[in-house]
């Protein structure tokens, strides 16, 4: 069994990332989600506002004279794992006074999150979005102890469903320091 300890979480780079307030952690989660993946493909963006929740994509912007949304999903390896980050993030969950919080155990973590990816992507493809010109989803796969290899290997994976409304569909996701670490995305074949 892997396990995973954090010596903090992720989501508190997005807050300093992001200095929008007063948008909830949820919002500032897929703004930076969202400007991660812009950077990571090289494309020039103004960011215009966020989408209408249940409506629009998660993030509008415009980019080369079209209206694009950019609706952002987020797989864990299971709820567990969720549901103590978000409480980490929070402050709702302090982390342990050594530094490091234990936010997990999993057998066969690579097939996990891959599952967690396709669920993503399946009730995200179940659902239309108006408002924009065109819609990317980007999945965040928010798995540290996958590496590039597994990651690719989720990515190749990817059963993408006939009907959606998607343009583009991303796979991102923070690789470890030793494959050079950063956010990394990788289009998925729609």
């Amino acid at each position: 069994m892997k396990t995973l300890t954090r010596i903090r979480s992720k989501f508190c780079a997005f807050k300093d990332a992001v200095a929008v307030a007063p948008h909830s952690l949820k919002e500032q989660h897929e703004l930076a989600i969202s400007n991660a993946l812009l950077v990571a493909i090289r494309q020039k963006a103004d960011f215009l506002r966020l989408g209408v929740a249940g409506v629009e994509p998660d993030v509008i912007y415009r980019i080369a004279e079209r209206i694009v949304g950019i609706e952002v999903a987020t797989a864990y390896y299971d709820d567990t794992q969720a549901k103590t980050e978000w409480e980490l993030a929070r402050g709702n969950l302090k982390p342990h006074p050594s530094g490091v919080t234990h936010i997990g155990g999993w057998h066969e973590p690579d097939a996990l999150i891959a599952a967690q990816v396709q669920q993503e992507l399946d009730d995200k493809c179940a659902k239309t979005y108006t408002g924009t010109d065109s819609t990317w989803l980007c999945i965040e796969q928010h798995a540290p102890l996958s590496d590039v290899a597994v990651t690719l290997d989720v990515v190749g994976q990817l059963k993408v469903p006939q009907k959606h409304s998607f343009t583009r569909i991303y796979l991102g996701s923070y690789a470890p320091i030793g494959d050079g670490g950063g956010f990394r995305a990788y289009e998925v074949v729609v």
